[in-house]
């Protein structure tokens, strides 16, 4: 994924600024790694003016679902409210440098448009984000080694991040059965949700399908047999 710099008018709020939004990489010709790691790297921007979020701010999206940041999901998912606040309260504060609610949020302006693709993409990354931010608060538990008394706030936290996950990973599961055309990586996002959530028969039935009816280059094959250990 290139993160592009441009500037153009929100069209969610009609602010004009310099805005991020993110240029597409991956084929569908070549079935390897790198262009499935690519697939699943989505990027989303959120206007500094009004808080709306989208792949590209200067698009159609705030024209059409920009009300969607007014909500109660979104704005929750924003503030990550299921953390209970514990995410700040702790050591370094690394949900504000990990950015899993822009993804989490987006995901409603996602659903708004009926988009399933982009919302099964965007709660990826969401879960890949959280992985990160939780092991990012294991590791400031270990090196503060108990000194400040709060393991316990630790464990609740590392708790609720994978509570929340395991959310995010049901709603990949249900959402798939939405989508109406299914592009090979996404079949693929959805087997790799299917081994997250203990279902590594099933991943790998699908997958020995998949096999038979495309050329998947070794890397990526080696990948997925990994994931069904």
């Amino acid at each position: 994924m290139k993160i592009k710099h441009d500037e153009g008018f929100c069209t969610c709020c009609g602010n004009f600024s310099e805005y991020n939004y993110g240029d597409e990489e991956h084929s569908f010709v070549t079935k390897d790694l790198n262009n499935y790691n690519k697939y699943k790297d989505i990027y989303v921007y959120q206007c500094p003016n009004c808080g709306f979020i989208s792949t590209d701010i200067t698009g159609v999206e705030g024209v059409m679902f920009g009300e969607v940041r007014h909500s109660l999901e979104f704005k929750d998912a924003i503030n990550y409210k299921y953390l209970k606040g514990l995410d700040t309260e702790l050591y370094n504060n690394h949900s504000q440098e990990v950015p899993a609610n822009l993804y989490e949020a987006y995901s409603f302006i996602c659903l708004a448009a009926k988009d399933y693709e982009k919302f099964l993409r965007s709660i990826n990354k969401t879960i890949e984000l959280k992985l990160v931010m939780a092991k990012k608060y294991r590791r400031s538990q270990d090196e503060l080694g108990g000194e400040e008394d709060n393991d316990d706030l630790y464990d609740d936290l590392d708790k609720l991040i994978k509570e929340s996950i395991n959310s995010n990973e049901k709603q990949i599961d249900y959402y798939f059965t939405q989508l109406e055309t299914k592009n090979i990586f996404v079949k693929l996002l959805y087997i790799e949700n299917l081994t997250r959530i203990n279902k590594k028969q099933e991943a790998k039935q699908l997958f020995d399908n998949l096999i038979k009816n495309n050329s998947f280059k070794q890397d990526l094959k080696q990948y997925f047999y990994n994931l069904f250990k």
